[in-house]
């Protein structure tokens, strides 16, 4: 199985308690699925992979870039999203999931709370790097 760090990102938040218990199993990568949309607006996070890739060395890890979205039936509550998910990937240990090592985030930017520009949902935009594994780990 090829490393997917975003599906990865995806694995350690849905097990951890805090973001369960806001958003419970509704955190999804690259897009919101279309089953959810009809439901929106609600408490949910979308991960999306927006570049890096960049090696360290010879090193099997790479650092890569994702845009959080963390949306709420309101900006308040997309905010209380946003912190427990940004509390949660700060203070994250080194964690493996989906095959993947996670080593580290690092929040790059945000939070900028927005509202989708078709349907209005509102969301808070965090940017994130995480380093991860390049090789599959059992």
């Amino acid at each position: 199985m090829i490393p997917d760090p975003t599906a990865a990102v995806v694995a350690y938040l849905l097990g951890r308690t805090d973001v369960a218990n806001l958003v419970g199993v509704r955190v999804y990568g690259v897009e919101i699925p279309g089953e959810e949309i009809v439901n929106m607006p609600q408490k949910l996070v979308a991960i999306k992979p927006t570049g890096g890739g960049v090696h360290r060395g010879y090193a099997h890890y790479s650092v890569g870039r994702f845009d959080v979205l963390s949306y709420g039936e309101t900006p308040f509550e997309a905010q209380r999203v946003e912190l427990v998910v940004r509390d949660t990937l700060k203070n994250m240990p080194r964690a493996t999931a989906n095959h993947t090592v996670l080593e580290w985030a690092s929040v790059e930017g945000g939070p900028l709370a927005l509202r989708d520009p078709d349907a209005h949902w509102p969301f808070v935009l965090t940017v994130y790097n995480v380093m991860s594994s390049d090789v599959e780990v059992p």
